[in-house]
């Protein structure tokens, strides 16, 4: 998908996934998150796979370490279905993001 929408002619930005512990999903954070995280920000993952890229969103502790949805230390910036952020949550996201484009952003300007 990533290939195909550069080839399409867009930027691709990838994100990292954030913890999860609403117990649908058993052990969210160890089987899925940390595989995908470590696969992504894997050397020439991105390059090799139409991603201009990886927004590292987990690298919020409040939001990407290993059982973050459920730590009460960090209940602020999760609702209570322990999926979503909170309005704190998705704050703290969208600055992340907003890096990340700013960044891709300058990289892209450099040459002009």
């Amino acid at each position: 998908y990533c290939l195909a929408r550069r080839a399409a002619g867009w930027r691709v930005i990838l994100c990292t996934l954030i913890s999860r512990s609403d117990g649908i999903l058993a052990d969210f954070d160890t089987v899925y998150q940390a595989p995908y995280n470590a696969i992504i920000k894997g050397a020439g993952w991105a390059a090799a796979n139409g991603v201009d890229l990886i927004c590292d969103i987990a690298a919020n502790v409040e939001l990407g370490s290993n059982g973050a949805s459920s730590n009460p230390t960090y209940s602020a910036w999760w609702s209570g279905d322990h999926i979503h952020p909170s309005t704190t949550g998705y704050t703290l996201a969208a600055v992340t993001y907003k890096a990340a484009i700013d960044s891709l952003i300058a990289t892209r300007m450099a040459g002009f």
